[in-house]
């Protein structure tokens, strides 16, 4: 992630916590106020938002949060096609987690805001750690995303808005077969299938994004899958000294009007690169 380098922003944020409770470890509520402008003077951010946790004494933990941004300018996401007013709107969000120090542990998390345009989305994702042994490690997690009104730029000042469904499932295993030598296997899916639904196009004197009717005859709809496994071996030889074996296999593929299954076969069965590598790293010298 690179911050920009031709904003200046300020931020004040002021927190409260308290530890006296009999039924929780602590609770803290904090607020903050976030204003940016970009070196031609444009607003890109005003927000005001409040942070709210629990932790229990079972070490279970509770987090909510929400903000509210006024009107505020996008000078980014038109690619260099002018700026644009993106309109009011609100995000909150909650987190669920249990003991992480456990053998089992659970993260659930709820997102809900407000798209630029109008419209909504939502997101839920479910995290799962589990350690039946103290070498081995199984991790699972599956997130869904929908908006009704995704707002995409296509081309020029051309913008076009989409009802989506986005699916991002994860799993890992790793197993220590000693202190040195580690196995892993991770594999990582994205798919979303986006549906246009409006056309916008931005208008220069009001930095509007103003509705329009189709622009041409070819559907903007999109289909979109990419997909990574990995499976790597570690071996420590010394200090600073390791060797890896590692397999890796990438799929993408960008078919409309597939289902999410036929997304994923299409992503594993073409995949774009598949790479074997070995690599030794080691140390001279004390």
């Amino acid at each position: 992630f690179l911050r920009r380098n031709n904003v200046t922003d300020l931020e004040f944020e002021t927190e409260y916590r308290r530890y006296d409770f009999d039924w929780a470890r602590k609770l803290y509520l904090s607020g903050f106020v976030k204003y940016e402008f970009n070196g031609q003077g444009e607003k890109t951010n005003k927000e005001i938002g409040s942070r709210t946790g629990i932790d229990f004494h079972n070490r279970h933990e509770i987090r909510w949060d929400f903000s509210y941004s006024p009107e505020l300018i996008d000078d980014r996401d038109s690619r260099g096609n002018g700026s644009f007013i993106k309109k009011q709107f609100n995000k909150s969000s909650f987190e669920y987690r249990t003991d992480s120090s456990k053998p089992f542990y659970n993260r659930i998390l709820v997102n809900y805001f407000k798209e630029s345009q109008g419209g909504e989305r939502y997101a839920l994702k479910n995290s799962i750690n589990w350690r039946p042994l103290e070498r081995l490690a199984v991790g699972i997690s599956a997130q869904y995303d929908h908006s009704n009104a995704w707002v995409i730029w296509q081309k020029e000042r051309q913008f076009t808005s989409f009802e989506s469904n986005e699916w991002r499932p994860d799993f890992t295993v790793s197993y220590f077969v000693s202190a040195k030598q580690q196995i892993k296997l991770s594999a990582q899916w994205v798919g979303i299938q986006a549906e246009e639904k409006r056309f916008y196009e931005l208008e220069p004197s009001s930095k509007r994004l103003v509705e329009r009717q189709r622009f041409d005859a070819i559907s903007d709809d999109f289909a979109i899958s990419s997909l990574a496994i990995q499976l790597r071996y570690q071996w420590e030889i010394a200090p600073l000294s390791e060797l890896f074996f590692v397999y890796t296999l990438n799929g993408y593929q960008s078919l409309p009007n597939l289902q999410f299954d036929e997304l994923l076969k299409s992503a594993y069965q073409n995949p774009s690169n598949e790479d074997l590598v070995l690599k030794l790293r080691y140390r001279f010298g004390t």
